[in-house]
């Protein structure tokens, strides 16, 4: 802070017959201010220790050299004289001891300045090279404009300025001059009092930046803020304020602009009645000093505030708010949300709860929940999810995938009621965050029903393959007989009477005889071939003797004849043994697969492969045709997706296999079939028996 002057001029006025040199004490204390004895001719005649550590020189070195360059007139004709008065320093040293004396604790006895007539030895002369002058040459003019009313009015003189240091360096300080003159005598020097200001441009320079700083955030902060004096009534009521400063964001977040300086009540006539409460708040917060927070639905500017108010000084208050309309709107639709969750939670059917991911503990059940189990809310919320399975195992891993998030549908589990009674239950799961825990949501229904319907439909297609399945069997049985009957009968009739007409044929005399028993043999033969193929089609006997590879051979080479397209069946190992029955299912399969190339690939050629792979026989059908879309195949329903493949895999379910497809358009088709290697209650071909009738 600056050194106030007012003390010294005081004792200037005061001081009476005390003496110059216990004004000089008296005004700076022993060290308290750097302090120099200057000579008319602003010379330095005597400095004291603060003023060497101001310096940086040593009392001796300073002796001699001139406190300023400016060009400064004396004040009277007698000290106008260049050069230094030899015996002026001494005598105005000798008549300053408590000044300059580095021990002195107290102030002297005031002694004249003018008294003495023995003075000690003058200043030595300044050595060459030494630097002349304490003051930079570019504040010459600011001393010549400061220190000229000196001379006239003898008035004391206050004015900033920087010395120069013996290291070049340069200190900025305060200089308090003083011209001395005894009463009704001419001025004989001048006393400087100097304070080093280093120190408090330093904080003077904090001072700015913290001021800037703050300055810069006041203006960039996102909320608005308002520096107010209150205004009350002559009961002490607040009634007003009046805004002192508002930053950028005020005016941005109100629309008000111009209001420093003005009331409140100017701005917005209608507050007083709009929101009393408000200047109650700020009124309490000016008065008391104790800082306030609050949400108000400021109607003049139809908008949501959080203010937060506090008071810097009695009387006043600083207002720091936001728009928080968005919020207060997005806090009333949660709660609305919340609310029509709410309702949604407990009126749904299926039966909700909601599980701690990490403790497995139940955190809300819905009133469906209660009406399922049999347990009420606050026996749920005393329980972990495991205590409602009754499948403990695959319970424990469904709640790591659900809590994973991994884990969407659970098509059936088990559950078990409050009495006991084990259900199967449909659930479906998902996962949410709520207050930084992880939350699973899994809603149940009871599936009792649609489990026995299932059961039921089930039940009823096995025995509706079941009975395909010995349909077919029986037909084959049937077709068997009747292959039979025609191989061992009319076939066995045929050959006997194509010999007979043959022999008959040799013997005849009669040429013309002998032409028509040729063609009658021709004919029968041709019956012959009839039977044998109708034999064949009805149930090929090769099945039967050689197994099923050799029997889908034959037919391939059946067809090709008959149809142009090149059948190929392989087998690279022998076949494991099969029961009749499932002999004649994966027979009749293939033969369905192979007429579907026939009728429908436009196919040049098709192969069979056979082959075993661990406990199943794998059969392929691959053909180079024009190929189909599975999916649209799939999708088709009723006749338009054809009875045959829907045939093939009801057969294949019945003996326990399965069917796949691959296929694209111009690119062919291959089907692969498999079914277990051993067929339970089914005849093996080594307990295969002659299906000929007896006899």
């Amino acid at each position: 802070m600056t050194r106030d002057a007012r003390p010294v001029r005081r004792l200037l006025r005061t001081v009476g017959p005390a003496g110059p040199e216990d004004i000089l004490y008296r005004a700076t204390g022993p060290a308290a201010v750097g302090a120099a004895v200057i000579s008319l001719n602003w010379h330095t005649l005597r400095v004291n220790e603060e003023f060497c550590r101001i310096t940086g020189y040593a009392e001796h070195e300073l002796l001699g050299m001139r406190f300023t360059d400016a060009n400064i007139p004396p004040p009277d004709a007698r000290a106008h004289e260049e050069g230094v008065d030899p015996s002026e320093p001494s005598r105005i040293a000798g008549r300053c001891p408590n000044l300059f004396d580095k021990a002195a604790s107290t102030v002297a006895t005031p002694v004249s300045i003018e008294s003495s007539a023995d003075d000690p030895e003058p200043v030595p002369p300044l050595r060459p090279g030494r630097r002349m002058t304490l003051t930079p040459p570019e504040w010459r003019k600011v001393e010549e404009a400061q220190l000229g009313p000196l001379c006239g009015t003898g008035a004391p003189v206050r004015y900033e300025k920087e010395l120069l240091r013996k290291d070049g360096s340069r200190v900025p300080v305060e200089v308090l001059v003083h011209l001395v003159a005894s009463e009704g005598r001419a001025p004989s020097c001048y006393y400087a009092f100097v304070t080093d200001l280093t120190e408090r441009h330093r904080v003077e320079e904090e001072l700015a930046a913290s001021e800037a700083r703050f300055s810069k955030l006041f203006e960039n902060m996102l909320e608005g803020v308002a520096y107010c004096e209150m205004v009350f009534d002559a009961e002490g009521r607040p009634v007003d304020w009046v805004y002192l400063a508002v930053n950028a964001a005020f005016e941005r977040l109100t629309g008000l602009t111009g209001v420093v300086g003005r009331r409140v009540t100017e701005i917005l006539p209608d507050i007083r009645g709009d929101h009393p409460e408000v200047l109650e708040r700020y009124g309490r917060v000016a008065s008391t000093g104790r800082p306030d927070s609050f949400d108000v639905d400021f109607k003049p500017l139809q908008m949501w505030l959080n203010i937060s108010a506090f008071s810097p000084a009695r009387g006043r208050f600083v207002a720091v708010f936001e728009d928080v309309t968005e919020r207060r709107r997005s806090e009333a639709a949660l709660r609305d949300s919340e609310e029509k969750y709410r309702q949604l939670f407990e009126v749904e059917s299926g039966a909700i709860v909601l599980v701690d991911a990490e403790t497995m503990r139940f955190v809300d059940v819905n009133r469906s929940a209660e009406k399922l189990y049999g347990w009420t809310k606050g026996e749920f919320l005393t329980m972990t999810a495991p205590d409602l399975s009754a499948e403990t195992a695959e319970t424990a891993a469904t709640l790591a995938q659900a809590a994973r998030g991994d884990l969407q549908w659970i098509p059936l589990r088990f559950h078990r009621r409050k009495s006991g009674e084990i259900f199967p239950v449909e659930i479906s799961a998902g996962t949410f965050t709520l207050r930084d825990r992880r939350i699973i949501c899994a809603v149940s229904r009871d599936i009792t029903e649609r489990v026995k319907s299932s059961l039921a439909l089930t039940d009823y297609q096995k025995r509706l393959r079941s009975m395909a399945s010995e349909k077919l069997l029986s037909e084959e049985r049937e077709r068997r007989r009747i292959a039979v009957g025609l191989h061992d009968q009319i076939g066995q009739s045929l050959t006997l009477v194509c010999m007979r007409i043959e022999k008959l044929a040799e013997t005849a005399g009669d040429p013309q005889a002998k032409d028509e028993l040729r063609q009658v043999l021709e004919t029968t033969r041709e019956a012959l071939r009839a039977t044998r193929n109708l034999t064949f089609e009805l149930s090929p006997q090769i099945l039967y003797e050689f197994g099923l590879a050799p029997a889908v051979g034959a037919l391939g080479r059946e067809l090709q004849q008959r149809h142009g397209i090149r059948f190929s069946a392989e087998c690279p190992t022998p076949l494991p043994p099969l029961g009749k029955d499932a002999l004649i299912l994966l027979y009749q399969t293939l033969r369905e697969l192979l007429m579907n190339v026939v009728k429908h690939s436009r196919a040049s050629a098709c192969r069979t492969t056979f082959a075993t792979c661990d406990d199943r026989l794998v059969i392929s059908v691959e053909d180079d045709g024009m190929g189909f879309d599975v999916e649209t195949a799939r999708s088709q329903s009723g006749e338009r997706r054809g009875f045959g493949l829907f045939s093939v895999q009801e057969r294949l379910k019945e003996l326990g296999g399965g069917m796949e497809i691959e296929s694209r358009p111009s690119r062919g088709t291959l089907v692969t079939l498999w079914v277990p290697r051993a067929q339970d209650g089914l005849e093996t071909r080594g307990e295969q028996h002659d299906p000929r009738p007896a006899g």
